[in-house]
């Protein structure tokens, strides 16, 4: 692992923190305020791409709403993820939805992504991406990459979990 690449995970959640991570290089950007829409979280997404796009880091995190890390290495894995190859641009995980009652096992299959999963990326690709102010704002910005004709890297492990509020 290099601890040398820098990594910033963007999160729109206000009032709780993600899980902390045992990796030096890291900032974690929480939204100022209270995202709870739609519009609101990609406006947020939104604008620390733009805001980042001078000087981007290694890599990019970025966490839907309700989303956390499942451990304190979690990013540590991703980013020795991508160090295998220069050629791993993007990355997704599978993840655990967790009820109240019980928790279930998601796969973010790359090439069918219907629910919001965090999305990595290289530095290099955050002038290409753009969260549209739609649900499905997440699969959208998968399906840019798919269309740039990037390759969508998967870690079938479950590397975050989703918190709902109640069971189905």
């Amino acid at each position: 692992m290099s601890e040398s690449t820098e990594v910033l995970v963007v999160c729109s959640q206000y009032n709780k923190t993600l899980i902390p991570q045992e990796y030096d290089s890291l900032n974690i950007v929480y939204s100022p305020s209270q995202a709870l829409s739609i519009k609101e979280q990609s406006d947020f997404y939104n604008s620390i791409i733009s805001s980042e796009q001078q000087n981007p880091k290694d890599i990019y995190g970025f966490v839907p709403l309700d989303h956390d890390f499942t451990s304190k290495k979690i990013v540590s894995t991703v980013v020795d993820f991508f160090n295998q190859d220069t050629l791993i641009n993007v990355v997704i995980t599978d993840f655990i939805n967790k009820y109240s009652t019980f928790s279930e096992y998601h796969h973010s299959h790359p090439h069918n992504i219907n629910d919001p999963c965090t999305i990595f990326i290289r530095g290099s690709l955050l002038k290409n991406i753009n969260f549209s102010d739609s649900a499905t704002m997440f699969p959208d910005v998968i399906k840019q990459l798919v269309q740039q004709r990037e390759i969508i890297f998967h870690i079938a492990e479950p590397l975050m979990t989703n918190v709902q509020e109640s069971a189905i």
